[in-house]
């Protein structure tokens, strides 16, 4: 008697341009590699398909419905990404990996899974994955959190030895950065973060940003729905690229962790805390940065364990198989 053929999965080469975004599609990808998958080259003519991929995403036109059996085919999404689905949209079954699924654009998103006619999705943020899981009980949704390439970031020293107490990158919060910002003036700590004056890129690159990461003893962070809650991601919070950076170098995570990692963790991996609360916390990490040490050290064992494009990746690909 012979063994069924596992099925096998293929994921699909987005067309990449400059942005940091792209750079965690590409540590996706390339992790799919590295398991087995086969990747789907771009096409020969990208500037076409995306001209194409847009205008068929513009007219709302759905795709047409071939007959006869379909290789299952993962394709991570940031946002309503239509175009990279081109020309490989009609030909697989798309199991789709999505970043950025936010209330503002729901009726885009519901619109895009109907046309599609999507089995299976999984979603980065686990509200998104509740809620869209509740809005179409006959696909297969689930909720597989971002993850992150831990031979990239790796940790830095220990925080009694780091320079930098607080590193603020991307989007800010605009009382939590008055109040990191007065009170290390008070202690004479250093704060990075970008200068909205400035000309200069702050962190252009990759590099940049962990040299950054890694020189710091904190980052601050708060999800959109705490910093900008009148924004695209309304009150839905999610564990961003940017708390996985902080883990997997070792920089305490301060300011609010979103539900959804303590549920990954196991346990809280950063500090929540208030703006009252602020000037206090920052007093103890610059007098005695080694009460953090084993908070951070365990939040890295475990990402190990739970946070890793190698973990991430086996269970996306689990996922994507049982649709063949």
């Amino acid at each position: 008697m012979t063994t069924p053929e596992t099925p096998s999965v293929t994921y699909i080469e987005t067309r990449k341009g400059e942005e940091f975004s792209e750079l965690i599609l590409q540590d996706l990808e390339i992790a799919l590699n590295l398991a087995g998958a086969r990747p789907l080259k771009g096409h020969a003519w990208p500037s076409f398909w995306d001209v194409f991929g847009r205008s068929f995403a513009k007219l709302r036109l759905t795709p047409p419905r071939l007959s006869g059996a379909k290789t299952t085919s993962i394709i991570g999404l940031m946002g309503l990404a239509e175009r990279q689905l081109h020309p490989y949209g009609a030909l697989h079954e798309i199991v789709p990996f999505v970043w950025d699924c936010w209330p503002s654009r729901e009726a885009e998103w519901r619109d895009f899974i109907r046309r599609y006619a999507l089995k299976r999705i999984a979603f980065t943020s686990s509200q998104a994955a509740e809620f869209w899981s509740a809005e179409f009980p006959d696909i297969e949704i689930l909720w597989l959190p971002e993850a992150i390439d831990e031979a990239l970031y790796l940790p830095g020293p220990s925080l009694s030895s780091r320079s930098t107490c607080v590193l603020e990158i991307g989007r800010r919060y605009a009382a939590g950065h008055d109040m990191v910002r007065e009170t290390l003036e008070r202690l004479g700590r250093q704060h990075r973060f970008k200068d909205p004056l400035s000309p200069m890129v702050f962190l252009p690159t990759r590099a940049d940003l962990i040299s950054a990461l890694q020189a710091s003893q904190a980052l601050l962070c708060y999800p959109g729905a705490v910093s900008h809650p009148d924004g695209r991601t309304g009150h839905w919070e999610s564990m961003t690229h940017r708390y996985l950076e902080a883990v997997a170098t070792k920089t305490l995570i301060v300011g609010h962790v979103p539900q959804e990692m303590t549920t990954l963790f196991g346990f809280c991996p950063g500090v929540n805390v208030s703006l009252s609360e602020l000037p206090d916390l920052l007093k103890t990490l610059t007098d005695s940065p080694h009460l953090f040490q084993d908070r951070v050290d365990r939040a890295h064992s475990r990402l190990l364990e739970v946070g890793t494009w190698e973990v991430r990746v086996q269970q996306l690909m689990r996922f994507a198989r049982a649709s063949d």
